[in-house]
């Protein structure tokens, strides 16, 4: 090929009739081929006014506001509605892509208008007040239904089942008041019962009285008190203390006077079916001159006064009462019978024997570790010669108690002190 640098083109020689030329610049600058923008190098082109091209960019350049775009959009429809309205053939369809979530925050869509459920339509309500409604049966919550009854309703019956025999139900009020429990003054909350006239207790009904005339009654074995029961002892009642010369002034209690110048010889009490309950030997004082009984107190004309107790009545003479027995081998202090619920200890005899040097025991009662939490002393120190048998107890009854809820333990002294034998009691 030729060089065209200073040549005119009629005087280029076209072998073949053909001209191949490689243009590689426009006006000086390099030629733009390809895809891409606009620039210096790309050649500027006329279309013929009879392309159909220039006729569709003749339509394309009148487009404007009042001469949109006339595209089919749907299928058959020349043109879509537009603005608020109901749908039709020419209102688009649109889904919201599954990947893309909804505007968070105070955004919303706007107001859908659903239109018209046919008769029965079944719809599933997935949120009412933004709020996930509650369903079957359960306790009430944010996603409970509130609806009210009307006030010009016709009464209807609710029906609420069938409860099951002795099925538990909490009632809150009675008559729109809280329900008063417990003990307490009576108020609007307190349920108003009546006895039926005809009420009676059937025969032989066990019962638990807990007050006698506004005050509780006093149980088992102690002194008397407001909740003492006064009772009388019939005259002919095979079970009344009768000694000569004495007054009855307790269930368990005998006041007797004796005499100045009678001997003090051991006295003794007995009773229709049960024998001797007690026996004495009074106490002895030292006026200056004499040794005379210790009078029982001021306005007695006789002495020698004692308290003795019924053997039915004490737990060691008791024929119903099975003696227990417990093994004494202690080298330390040490708990005896443990402590069992408010029960007392009542040792009826022991015998011991101690060894060791100066050894020393006692007995003492308490709670906790060794009877240490509340100790209280039972019996004095024992301090007998070592080696020695140390008995007491048999037909005099009750030796010493502990009080309620407490334990028996035995404290030893001395150098190597060692307590053997054995201890009777009765708990209850």
């Amino acid at each position: 090929m030729s060089s065209l640098a200073n040549r005119n083109l009629e005087q280029l020689s076209i072998a073949g009739g053909a001209l191949s030329v490689n243009v590689t610049q426009w006006g000086g600058s390099a030629v733009t081929g390809g895809a891409g923008v606009v620039a210096a190098g790309t050649p500027r082109v006329t279309l013929a006014s009879n392309d159909p091209a220039v006729t569709a960019l003749e339509i394309i350049d009148d487009w404007d506001e009042t001469n949109r775009a006339a595209v089919n959009l749907i299928a058959g429809q020349v043109a879509i509605a537009g603005g608020t309205g109901v749908d039709a053939a020419n209102v688009p369809r649109v889904s919201l892509a599954t990947n893309v979530a909804l505007p968070t925050g105070a955004n919303t869509i706007g107001t859908v208008n659903i239109g018209t459920f046919p008769d029965n339509e079944p719809m599933n309500v997935a949120q009412i007040n933004g709020v996930t409604p509650l369903m079957g049966n359960g306790i009430t919550g944010t996603g409970s239904q509130r609806v009210t009854i009307a006030s010009d309703n016709t009464v209807f019956t609710v029906n609420i089942g069938t409860f099951p025999d002795n099925e538990p139900f909490n009632v809150a009020q009675f008559g729109g008041s809280v329900v008063a429990t417990g003990t307490g003054a009576a108020g609007a909350g307190v349920p108003r019962v009546t006895v039926s006239n005809d009420s009676s207790l059937a025969a032989n009904q066990s019962v638990n009285v807990s007050q006698v005339n506004g005050v509780t009654p006093l149980m088992g074995n102690g002194i008397a008190g407001t909740g003492s029961h006064r009772v009388t002892i019939a005259s002919d009642s095979t079970g009344q203390v009768a000694l000569a010369a004495s007054t009855i002034i307790g269930a368990n209690s005998i006041t007797q006077a004796l005499g100045d110048t009678e001997p003090n010889n051991p006295r003794q009490w007995s009773h229709p079916g049960i024998g001797i309950v007690a026996s004495q030997v009074f106490p002895m004082a030292y006026n200056g001159t004499t040794w005379d009984r210790i009078r029982s107190g001021a306005g007695l004309t006789g002495i020698g006064v004692t308290r003795v107790v019924n053997a039915n009545n004490d737990p060691c003479q008791s024929s119903g009462n099975a003696k227990s027995s417990v093994v004494v081998n202690v080298t330390a202090d040490a708990q005896l019978i443990a402590l069992s619920g408010s029960t007392i200890i009542y040792v009826c005899g022991f015998s011991v024997s101690l060894t060791g040097t100066t050894p020393t025991m006692r007995l003492v009662s308490g709670t906790g570790t060794v009877c240490a939490t509340g100790l209280t002393g039972r019996t004095g120190a024992y301090a007998p010669l070592t080696g020695s048998m140390l008995t007491t107890g048999g037909i005099a009854g009750t030796v010493l108690a502990t009080a309620a809820g407490e334990a028996l333990c035995m404290d030893v002294e001395g150098t190597s002190p060692s307590a053997q034998g054995v201890l009777t009691y009765v708990q209850q």
